[in-house]
């Protein structure tokens, strides 16, 4: 299960086209609140909405693994990224143009961590 984290509602609706082709379940909040279950989550880190420090740490504490993005040239808010802890870090365009690759690293990290863990 996906959740997405983005008050752009057009990127918002073409990322969970993309997922649910690829034949995931996907949530998407607008707004900050609870949320339930996920594996993996999505984060927009040019929200103007959601604090990403605190968002990040909510789903770290779920166990939920994060995926963040911004614009190639938002230099400040991928650097932002790193520092709440996001996992994965993409631009707009990869994550548009690569969905699936970006998907498929995350399987194959979570995989990694669970098999370090156990």
């Amino acid at each position: 299960r996906i959740l997405i984290f983005d008050e752009d509602l057009m990127w918002s609706v073409r990322l969970k086209s993309g997922l649910e082709k690829l034949g995931h379940e996907v949530e998407v909040f607008d707004k900050p609140g609870a949320f339930f279950g996920g594996d993996v989550a999505i984060l927009n880190l040019s929200s103007n909405v959601f604090s990403v420090e605190s968002l990040v740490r909510d789903l770290h504490c779920a166990g939920v693994y994060c995926i963040a993005h911004a614009g190639h040239k938002e230099g400040e808010k991928l650097a932002a990224g790193v520092s709440a802890g996001v996992d994965l870090i993409v631009t707009n365009g990869e994550l548009a143009r690569k969905l699936e690759h970006v998907i498929e690293k995350v399987a194959s990290e979570r995989l990694i961590r669970l098999e370090q863990s156990g």
